[in-house]
């Protein structure tokens, strides 16, 4: 497997895991109550976790463009769980992607410094979402990050590290804001449409939590894009979503259905 394949969060790993008991990538356990937005992309064909995403209308949830790059995996094999459940269980109403807006300018490819481009992605659900205090949208940011701010990051994703063992139940971590000058320090290569977040080493996301979203002060500011590679006490990277409004606004409200 390249390196650039590995770095991506929503892949798999097949690998036993002989780990210790315990969580070293630092989580809590959460209930999906108090984050009825989260959504979970999983594969059709073997049931197994690809990223993490946000319910942001009835019609439509947002991730990266990694995560639904056809180039990893058919758009046909792609299904989205949201509701109250866990991982493993299915208690969660299950939609299925009508069509998967990935940003134009997004190419997949990575820069010396493993970051990505516009990397970011909405899925169009064949049907309509019902809303319930199980299942709600998230609100957008209406303002850049404000650095040295805190935010809250949920996901699935792999709570042991080199090891892949993903989270049962919804995890979620604090994290601190940095914004995009002052993360060049440790990516020079970050986009303009990118930002930081970082808590200390030992807590992070990991593999499974790509495309998972970034909240603070109630709005959703990031979906994860990057992590290098869990929880090393190394920034971790976000696609901000303020940078890309007119994108998300364009394919919500002239594109298909919407709210």
């Amino acid at each position: 497997m390249s390196l650039q394949i590995f770095i991506y969060l929503c892949l798999i790993s097949s690998a036993p895991v002989f780990s210790k008991k315990g969580r070293i990538i630092g989580g809590q356990n959460t209930d999906t109550t108090d984050f009825p937005y989260q959504a979970l992309l999983k594969r059709i064909s073997n049931d197994q976790l690809i990223c993490g995403a946000a319910i942001i209308s009835h019609f439509h949830i947002i991730t990266t463009a990694h995560c639904v790059d056809k180039n990893i995996d058919s758009h046909d094999n792609i299904k989205i769980i949201v509701g109250n459940f866990n991982s493993s269980s299915y208690t969660g109403i299950t939609y299925y992607p009508n069509k998967i807006f990935i940003h134009t300018e997004y190419t997949g490819n990575l820069n010396p410094f493993n970051t990505i481009q516009n990397d970011i992605a909405i899925i169009q659900i064949k049907g309509y979402m019902e809303f319930s205090k199980f299942i709600s949208k998230i609100k957008l940011a209406t303002e850049n990050i404000i650095d040295g701010n805190i935010g809250v990051f949920v996901g699935w994703g792999s709570t042991y590290f080199p090891n892949i063992v993903h989270s049962v139940f919804l995890q979620k971590i604090w994290v601190t804001i940095i914004n995009n000058k002052k993360c060049q320090d440790v990516y020079p290569g970050i986009y303009a449409d990118q930002f930081c977040g970082i808590q200390h080493r030992g807590i992070g996301p990991c593999f499974g939590d790509g495309g998972g979203p970034l909240i603070s002060v109630g709005k959703l500011v990031g979906l994860i894009s990057l992590s290098n590679p869990c929880a090393e006490g190394i920034p971790d990277v976000y696609t901000s979503i303020y940078y890309h409004l007119k994108f998300i606004k364009f394919i919500l409200y002239n594109v298909g259905q919407s709210d």
